[in-house]
């Protein structure tokens, strides 16, 4: 696969430049209106994707002045959840954990934080709506960011940068590569001769089976 890109990836490496596949990589954004009907779900419904802020402790008081987004990559029809905060990123509960641990300087007590800890469960449980995984082909893209931004709009970006997301840490460059070519080349390949349904009786007589005589001939008329 050669890839055509304004930008350089982690994967890149394994681009083939005489290769006749092409992939004309672009990145560009997609604000979806919160009243769309695809993507128009109930905070309380489905409070998952979002980004909060999370009351965190400094010394003797709390403070709501720490941005935690819990974000999803679409990535070759996979949704791969991960959380994003201003100065870290990753695919992992834990790893969210250890950064509060880091921010507040204490253990990390998911009682504390209540709510919000219950929607990060369900973000890595992959509690989210099937129609996310249709993304990649509903955009002709393998890879997508859906973020939901605060009152309920979202946002996509398309063909973002893997190596800005820090996915060769969870991927290494020639899975990454492997995976986009063949979903490139082949789930998104459209059928230049998509095939008609028809009944099995009608695929018969085509065939000439009628049912009654077989694929033999009727009988013909005596001769008077």
């Amino acid at each position: 696969m050669r890839i055509i890109s304004d930008f350089h990836d982690y994967y890149d490496g394994l681009s083939n430049g005489a290769d006749t596949q092409i992939w004309t990589r672009r990145t560009s954004v997609v604000d979806i209106d919160k009243n769309d009907p695809d993507f128009k779900y109930d905070w309380k419904s489905i409070p998952v994707i979002g980004t909060d802020s999370w009351y965190v402790r400094h010394g003797n008081y709390y403070s709501a002045d720490y941005d935690v987004g819990l974000n999803v990559l679409v990535f070759c029809g996979r949704l791969i959840p991960y959380w994003e905060s201003p100065d870290a990123l990753g695919y992992e509960s834990g790893s969210l954990r250890q950064k509060f641990t880091e921010v507040t300087g204490e253990p990390f007590s998911p009682k504390r934080y209540g709510y919000h800890w219950s929607k990060v469960k369900r973000l890595f449980a992959l509690d989210l709506p099937a129609m996310y995984k249709t993304l990649n082909l509903k955009y002709k893209t393998p890879i997508l960011t859906l973020v939901r931004e605060r009152y309920g709009q979202f946002r996509i970006t398309l063909n973002p940068s893997l190596k800005e997301l820090d996915f060769q840490k969870i991927h290494d460059p020639f899975w990454t590569f492997q995976e986009l070519e063949r979903f490139l080349f082949n789930d998104m390949v459209e059928p230049q001769d998509p095939s008609i349904n028809i009944s099995d009786k009608l695929k018969a007589e085509s065939h000439g089976f009628t049912g009654k005589y077989s694929f033999r001939k009727p009988p013909q008329e005596k001769r008077k």
